[in-house]
């Protein structure tokens, strides 16, 4: 029983580093580096409910229906208290 356990922890990890160094691959030679990310300028439906997350949670218009929303995805039989 013993030997059938080390034999299969041996099975287990004796691949384990061909397939690690596997996945790393260099970039092909010539290549540039990663390609840069931009960050765009907000449009007038992104800035509608506020500039930041919490400005947007806690917009009148949409305060209340996320809020029901979490109390529906709480699971709990019991309402929460208001913060």
């Amino acid at each position: 029983m013993r030997h059938s356990l080390l034999r299969g922890a041996l099975a287990c990890l004796l691949p384990t580093p061909v397939v690690i160094a596997g996945c790393v691959v260099p970039p092909p030679p010539g290549s540039s580096g990663p390609p840069v990310a931009e960050v765009l300028p907000a449009d007038a439906r992104a800035l509608a409910y506020g500039r930041s997350a919490g400005e947007g949670l806690e917009n009148p218009q949409i305060r209340d229906k996320v809020r029901a929303l979490e109390r529906a995805s709480d699971g709990s039989p019991f309402p929460r208290p208001a913060p």
